[in-house]
């Protein structure tokens, strides 16, 4: 496993953020803050949720505009992932040997020790969607963005998940990349509109749907990537290529995407074949 490639910065902070360690009171009260999803995910979907039902004039625009902020999430997190591609591995502080990290005097397992540090997809994750609020509140963009920065990304530096400098990297990818996904002509009007007349002709459909995929946004889609990791360690049991399992994967995937997206087009075909037959 490659080194941690560190520096004066990151380990100035990961001191003195890290430094507190040991502290009962304060362990515990970081560990809550990373591991309970309420004051998370859940905090920032509630506020969501809020603004698709709000009553305003130009509903539409305001959904189109909220569907624009999933599209910038996924598309954040699948950049920073690219991003670590392009980039060394960076072990995490809490792996790194002779950083002076000091561990929490309890057990605390992530099973993060093949994933490299940086940059940080929870920090691009929670910036796409503090940025993304700017467009309907820059008080509460602010407020999402010092939030995300103190309650979010903190006790992943206490924790020693994350170097300062993969947090900062992260967050830079999200805020990035979010006001080019909300101001694209191209997903307004090949993937938010779509789904907002879709919505309108399949409610219930579409609200289940969407309930279900904002769910597994709450604690940053855990329980998907726990099927994952399940079928990879049923691989490694039983001596299967790594690249099978990952194959079906996107396969099975792809399958479901390609599906939805026939059923979404196939209704605003008939929909659109009423209307011209009125």
């Amino acid at each position: 496993m490659d080194g941690p490639w560190t520096n004066g910065f990151d380990l100035a902070l990961l001191h003195a953020v890290n430094g507190w360690a040991g502290n009962f009171a304060l362990d515990h009260l970081v560990k809550q803050a990373e591991e309970n999803p309420l004051l998370r995910g859940a905090l920032f979907l509630t506020a969501f949720w809020g603004m698709w039902f709000h009553r305003a004039p130009r509903t539409w625009k305001r959904r189109e505009q909220l569907l624009g902020i999933l599209f910038a999430v996924v598309t954040a997190v699948i950049a920073a992932r690219a991003v670590s591609l392009l980039f060394p591995f960076r072990v995490r502080p809490m792996y790194a040997d002779g950083v002076g990290f000091v561990p929490l005097p309890f057990p605390v397992q992530y099973n993060l020790e093949d994933w490299s540090s940086f940059p940080s997809d929870t920090g691009a994750y929670f910036f796409a969607i503090a940025v993304g609020f700017w467009f309907f509140s820059r008080p509460l963009s602010l407020a999402a963005m010092l939030y995300s920065a103190v309650y979010i990304c903190g006790p992943r530096l206490y924790l020693g998940i994350h170097w300062a400098s993969d947090l900062l990297a992260g967050g830079l990818v999200g805020a990035i990349v979010t006001p080019f996904v909300m101001r694209s002509e191209l997903v307004a009007r090949r993937l938010s509109r779509p789904l907002i007349r879709f919505a309108e002709l399949r409610p219930g459909i579409f609200y289940a749907a969407f309930f279900l995929f904002t769910f597994e946004m709450v604690p940053l889609f855990t329980d998907a990537r726990g099927i994952f990791h399940g079928l990879m360690l049923i691989a490694g049991k039983y001596d299967l290529p790594t690249a099978s399992i990952v194959a079906l994967v996107v396969a099975v995937g792809t399958a479901v995407l390609a599906a939805c997206a026939y059923y979404v087009a196939r209704t605003l075909r008939d929909d659109r074949a009423a209307a011209a037959g009125d």
